[in-house]
């Protein structure tokens, strides 16, 4: 079984989320943050699961949490979380 593992953008990510939403409802961020820790499990486990994304870069894959994106890849012991970002963004511009 793979697990995974974040980049330091990616847990900039998510501190930049996570300071968002608490703004907003500290209850909607803490079961949002859950939600993107559940997903990230379940791409550990089950990395096929994404949607490829070559056009961004060779390897990434992408899985919907909400309105955002999770950007990963797929290597030999772990699954890569490189990115967490809005669905709005621009994100070939990121890659």
């Amino acid at each position: 079984m793979r697990s995974f593992q974040l980049t330091l953008a990616a847990e900039e990510d998510l501190l930049e989320i996570e300071l968002y939403l608490t703004e907003r409802s500290e209850m909607a961020t803490d079961t949002f943050l859950g939600d993107i820790e559940a997903a990230c499990r379940l791409l550990g486990e089950h990395p096929g699961v994404g949607r490829h994304r070559d056009e961004l870069r060779a390897g990434v894959m992408s899985f919907p949490v909400g309105s955002y994106v999770v950007f990963y890849t797929a290597e030999d012991q772990a699954v890569v979380i490189l990115r967490i970002l809005h669905g709005h963004r621009d994100i070939p511009s990121v890659f």
